[in-house]
């Protein structure tokens, strides 16, 4: 996020070669490799220890391979690959508020159009389905099994937060699949022959979609479709990336990654204005009068406890919300952890939680790192 600056200094190249008043400036950027940042003598507060700084762009597997041969100072891995021993390095785990989810499409299809994507899914759509499918995935053995432990459980986006409902979700059960088994049977999705449930005519059975280069993310994906095994849920997967599922992530579920510091977000995740445009905001095109109401007063709010009030009863207002007490358009898994492997001797400084931002956090920071004697 970019703060005010000056007209004369703004020009359309401004995003290639931006000005400003940190502790850095920017040197030279080359897109999809590497990006250099030389020290500001003249920055007002904390001066950097280094006269320069290159962040290279790279997957995790290459990043671990440039640590491996000496080539970097901090490399960020995923989960899959945070357990090997990296001569000269240790490992760090930090605490995030980045959370992994899937979405659940909440139209029937046709609803509406999107810029001309169609929206919705018939098996979804069902919010009873969504609801058992959210009481009996079990969180734990995802974060243990997928991300080998580096994670914590969480029934709702906000939990990390004070509008959150932590307070009210401390009750539910984990991995509750006789519990799920329960709410559809009275919803009326029987199972057949094939142990495949069914409303009639139609089938339990839906496609989640995941990025085939996170494999924490793919990893999520096979697990959750092997749980919803046990329930009678179908759930097929297709690895695809961000650019093409962006026409189709409005019609099947996405493994989704996602978490910012301001309750704002929670808006961009579930008010009904902005299903309506492509992108990524509200993909799953929840629409609760209810709860946009409970969003708008939350935007209107003149002091932050009626803010906060507002955002938490968006979630849930003891009737209804777009969270796992209420409809579910997202079956929300837990936070994440990030994970770096650190050169020996190299002091990243104070970190606290970060927030989903593909591991870039790390540097807010780099002009308190420092070399330990």
């Amino acid at each position: 996020m970019l703060g005010i600056v000056p007209e004369a200094a703004y020009t359309s190249d401004y995003g290639d070669k931006p000005v400003g008043s940190g502790p850095w400036k920017f040197a030279d950027y080359i897109q999809g490799q590497q990006l250099i940042l030389e020290r500001n003598d003249n920055y007002h507060g904390e001066k950097a220890k280094f006269a320069k700084a290159t962040l290279l762009l790279m997957e995790p597997d290459a990043a671990l391979a440039a640590a491996k041969s000496g080539q970097v100072d901090l490399a960020c891995v995923y989960p899959a690959l945070s357990k090997q021993n990296v001569a000269g390095f240790t490992l760090t785990s930090l605490p995030t508020f980045g959370y992994r989810t899937i979405s659940l499409p909440c139209q029937q299809p046709g609803a509406w159009d999107v810029e001309g994507q169609a929206v919705g899914n018939a098996v979804t759509s069902d919010p009873a389905l969504r609801k058992a499918m959210a009481t009996a995935v079990n969180r734990q053995q995802i974060i243990d099994e997928c991300l080998l432990g580096y994670g914590e459980v969480a029934f709702d986006f906000f939990d990390a937060f004070e509008w959150g409902i932590k307070t009210e979700t401390a009750a539910l059960t984990d991995g509750d699949v006789e519990g799920g088994k329960r709410i559809l049977d009275e919803a009326g999705w029987v199972p057949g022959s094939d142990g495949i449930r069914s409303k009639g005519d139609l089938k339990a059975s839906f496609t989640v979609f995941y990025p085939p280069n996170d494999s924490g993310r793919q990893a999520i994906a096979e697990s959750f479709r092997a749980q919803m095994q046990a329930l009678g849920i179908d759930v097929q997967l297709e690895g695809i990336d961000f650019t093409s599922m962006q026409d189709r992530n409005r019609q099947q579920g996405v493994v989704l990654g996602g978490g910012r510091l301001t309750p704002y977000h929670e808006y961009t995740c579930l008010s009904e204005t902005k299903a309506k445009a492509k992108g990524w905001l509200n993909i799953p095109c929840y629409s609760n009068p209810t709860v946009e109401a409970h969003l708008e007063e939350a935007l209107a709010a003149t002091t932050q406890e009626e803010a906060y009030a507002a955002w938490h009863k968006a979630l849930w207002d003891g009737t209804t919300g777009g969270s796992i007490l209420g409809e579910n358009p997202y079956l929300v898994i837990g936070y994440i952890r990030h994970n770096y492997f650190v050169r020996q001797g190299l002091d990243i400084g104070t970190q606290h939680a970060h927030p989903h931002d593909h591991f870039l956090h790390v540097i807010h920071n780099l002009n308190t790192w420092d070399i330990k004697a």
